[in-house]
């Protein structure tokens, strides 16, 4: 097949996906880059395959395989592990040896 006999809707789908999927996505990312922790904007690649299966169930009512949650749970708990514990959001319920060590100074 020659580059004439491709459709012109091939053509507006590659320049849609490098416009949308490369060029905003990277200058996201490098927003992110300069906004956040490293450890926070280093999980975008884990994140980003489930928005976009996500997104495409939801608008173009694109079918899910029943495993898709059982396979997207570790990536987001991984994402919400990596969220660095403040003050402002210290968990409620404290583990009794991090408790002890906060306690007496070793993580200092």
């Amino acid at each position: 097949m020659s580059l004439v006999e491709i459709p012109w809707q091939a053509w507006v789908s590659i320049i849609y996906l490098v416009v949308f999927g490369s060029m905003i996505g990277f200058i996201a990312y490098i927003y992110a880059l300069q906004h956040l922790p490293t450890e926070q904007t280093a999980i975008y690649a884990y994140i980003n395959p489930i928005v976009a299966i996500i997104t495409g169930s939801i608008f173009l009512h694109e079918k899910q395989v029943s495993s898709f949650w059982q396979e997207s749970l570790p990536p987001l708990q991984a994402c919400i592990w990596s969220i660095p514990v403040t003050e402002a959001n210290k968990p409620i319920l404290y583990n009794p040896v991090i408790f002890y060590a906060e306690k007496h100074a070793f993580f200092e």
